[in-house]
């Protein structure tokens, strides 16, 4: 029954979308009570303006009648409940036992409304680059102030971006930490969004994208005619109507392209997820890459005249998350080729023994891809330069060993 009210409660902050600026309207008490009638005849009125008829909840006007006056009952479809509304909060009069719930009070007034501002977008817009997809609506753009709603796609991630800057209608967002955001589409809540303050972009607040939770809002976006985006900061609150022309191609433009963004990344155009397994040579690494070459390097210190092989360098690079990588060089030895020397890549998984792999070709500079779907191992890319170009090859792990996947064009 709780889950019921809820929905009411939602359906019934439901604002039309593109209205002028109006003030709040009175508290209202809501309450539960026990089944007493449904049903109502076409073109019955209002009892006040400022109450609409929810999806599937009708007035009921064949009710007992309740003892005050002023009190709307409404009941659903199925004759489950009964819903009592009151304006101005003024004790009920209940003509039904209350199930569950006591009465509890709703401000049911319209909040502050932010006229699009006639020099803002008119639609969706897109902008695509090697490095950027983003589908963007910017319904208040102004000299003073601008607010727009962007869905974006990196080579890092994607997400929700809510940009608000200046002066929008008494919405100051500069001391906000965070915005909550509550989107509806064709009077429909479509979904809810948190976007956090983020350093290094002034008035700029982003919400991580997770593929489960917003499917139903992009659905949502992309279908619809017309919506609203109530805006929450700092005991602020305001709403802005939103146009959805171009919002499918926009959108669906993002998140078509997105994986191949993605995917085709490299320290280029995403530095910040690739780590270089480069620098000083340690003890720690070189202890670690003997332990985990002990019987490699036992076999070439068995064979006659062996020069003594060991590790002479070892470079480690340790994840957040507890993956490590070493890149050692072993010999001389003349097992190891022309050189005397070889090259081996070690990874540790987290709670699990070194892996070895088969030497590794000169030079390649080895990167790891922080980015990786859980439980999986990071994909690598092995770099070479060729005159002025550098050529990025993505390796993935097949369960047993490292493999060439294919070469990144630049």
């Amino acid at each position: 029954m709780s889950r019921i009210v809820c929905v009411l409660i939602a359906l019934v902050f439901a604002v039309p979308a593109l209205s002028q600026s109006r003030e709040d309207g009175p508290a209202v008490e809501i309450c539960t009570m026990n089944p007493v009638g449904h049903g109502v005849p076409d073109g019955l009125d209002y009892a006040s303006d400022r109450f609409r008829s929810p999806d599937r909840w009708t007035l009921c006007p064949d009710c007992p009648a309740p003892t005050d006056e002023g009190v709307q009952p409404l009941a659903p479809a199925d004759g489950a409940m009964a819903v009592l509304f009151r304006p101005g909060g003024a004790p009920l009069a209940p003509f039904a036992r209350p199930v569950e719930w006591d009465c509890q009070s709703y401000d049911l007034g319209v909040v502050p409304f932010i006229a699009p501002h006639p020099s803002a977008d008119a639609e969706w817009t897109l902008e695509e680059s090697r490095r950027r997809l983003e589908a963007r609506y910017c319904p208040y753009d102004t000299e003073d102030g601008k607010l727009c709603l962007s869905f974006v796609c990196t080579p890092e991630e994607e997400q929700w971006m809510l940009l608000a800057e200046g002066s929008v209608e008494g919405l100051d967002v500069t001391e906000a930490l965070e915005l909550e955001l509550d989107v509806r589409v064709d009077g429909a809540l479509a979904g809810y969004l948190t976007v956090s303050a983020r350093a290094g972009f002034e008035n700029a607040f982003f919400a991580v994208y997770v593929r489960q939770l917003d499917d139903e809002l992009l659905g949502a976006l992309r279908r619809g005619q017309a919506g609203t985006f109530r805006v929450r900061a700092m005991k602020q609150e305001r709403e802005l109507g939103m146009t959805l022309d171009g919002s499918s191609r926009a959108l669906g433009a993002v998140l078509g392209n997105c994986g191949d963004l993605q995917r085709l990344a490299t320290p280029d155009t995403a530095p910040d997820r690739f780590v270089l397994l480069n620098g000083p040579s340690t003890e720690a690494a070189m202890d670690a890459a003997r332990q985990a070459l002990d019987d490699r390097i036992g076999r070439l210190l068995a064979l006659e005249g062996a020069p003594d092989p060991d590790v002479r360098r070892a470079v480690a690079v340790q994840l957040p998350d507890g993956w490590r990588f070493v890149d050692a060089l072993v010999g001389p030895s003349p097992e190891l080729g022309f050189s005397n020397f070889a090259r081996y890549f070690l990874v540790k998984p987290p709670n699990r023994d070194w892996v070895v792999f088969d030497p590794v070709e000169n030079p390649p500079r080895i990167y790891i891809d922080r980015k990786r779907p859980i439980g999986a191992w990071p994909n690598l890319l092995l770099t070479t330069a060729e005159r002025d170009i550098t050529i990025y090859e993505r390796w993935y792990w097949d369960g047993s060993n490292y493999l060439y996947r294919e070469t990144i064009p630049q």
